[in-house]
């Protein structure tokens, strides 16, 4: 049986010797690193060329090429989440999957540690509504699951910290905040759109399990348009908007989950809002709620003011007779703006 600790282990050591040499290496060499045999060395060199790793075969031994890197965001470039990442080359959906999957060992997992799921292809991805979500090659598309309970009144909180976290990822790792430490570039919609600069660079998907009042398993899913080119009116890709500053997805997804994991060990998520508000481009701003029950019934939009968010997640409205409307996270919030749509009329990304 093989061990997949070890196999990851010797993946990601042989990766960064490759990668951190300027010339080839030999294989006598890189079996004395990995204290393995020639045979087993090449078992391993061989799969992950198979995988795509650009690992050339010369004179003096093997060269890896820098230009050709394909980034994949497999377990063993996450070394530290390794046994909690499930990764494929090509899926339907990360949420889809793992929803199928559910929660591996959740019962043995006293810790309740999150489990993650990427994919470098989504063949049907999907945004809020069963919208279609563009999850070309190059996107960062994950899947969070938490086996945890959680009173269903606070479960909005969930979606707004997970972006909060992204944004302040952004912020701090790409050193974008303005001269008093304001971020200026990175904005958040409630409740699940990721912008820069007033396009929509990511989003998040909130799926759960509940049982009465609470609920028992959580799906957070992210979609972010790395270093793809989703051609959707209204949105943009990092690469575009950062250019070289923007670094490699594994990078990035490592640094993300070092700020994730620490933030949900609270399952009550407190400090989710005043998180969120900082990157907040929907409060104070004229709004316009709808939801698909209320459309399919007839029920009329509301329009009003985003006044603030309640303590579970939702956004509360003011109209203009001074009423107060809240709106929950599986409703729709537009800020008054044009719809962009596709060529034939249907919303994209949203």
């Amino acid at each position: 049986m093989v061990n997949s600790k070890i196999v990851y282990h010797h993946r990601a050591l042989l990766l960064e010797i490759l990668r951190s040499a300027a010339s080839p290496v030999s294989p006598l060499t890189l079996a004395e690193e990995l204290g393995v045999s020639r045979v087993a060395l090449w078992k391993q060199l061989k799969k992950l060329q198979e995988i795509g790793y650009p690992i050339q075969k010369e004179k003096r031994g093997y060269l890896f090429v820098p230009e050709k890197d394909p980034d994949l965001l497999c377990p063993w470039e996450l070394p530290p989440y390794a046994p909690h990442i499930h990764w494929f080359r090509e899926t339907t959906s990360t949420m889809e999957v793992a929803k199928k999957q559910g929660f591996p060992d959740a019962e043995k997992n006293h810790e309740e540690k999150p489990q993650y799921y990427t994919a470098e292809f989504q063949t049907k991805g999907r945004g809020r509504f069963e919208r279609e979500w563009d999850s070309s090659r190059g996107g960062l598309y994950l899947t969070i699951v938490l086996p945890r309970k959680v009173p269903l009144s606070i479960i909005g909180r969930y979606p707004l910290l997970v972006a909060a976290v992204l944004a302040e990822t952004l912020e701090t790792g790409l050193s974008i905040s303005d001269s008093h430490g304001t971020c200026t570039r990175v904005a958040l919609k409630w409740p699940n759109d990721i912008l820069w600069k007033n396009k929509k660079v990511g989003g998040i998907l909130l799926d759960f399990i509940a049982e009465g009042d609470y609920a028992v398993s959580l799906n957070l899913g992210i979609g972010i348009n790395f270093k793809n080119h989703p051609e959707v009116p209204g949105s943009i890709s990092l690469s575009k908007a950062l250019g070289n500053r923007l670094p490699s997805r594994r990078e990035f997804l490592s640094r993300y989950l070092q700020r994730l994991e620490p933030s949900l060990q609270d399952p009550f998520l407190q400090d989710a809002l005043p998180r969120w508000k900082r990157y907040t481009c929907t409060l104070g701003k004229p709004v316009q709620i709808s939801s698909p029950a209320g459309n399919a019934t007839g029920f009329p939009k509301v329009l009003g003011i985003a006044e603030d968010l309640t303590p579970g997640g939702g956004l509360l409205v003011r109209t203009s007779s001074g009423d107060t409307f809240v709106a929950n996270h599986e409703d729709c919030v537009h800020c008054r703006a044009p719809r962009h749509r596709t060529r034939n009329g249907n919303p994209k990304n949203s």
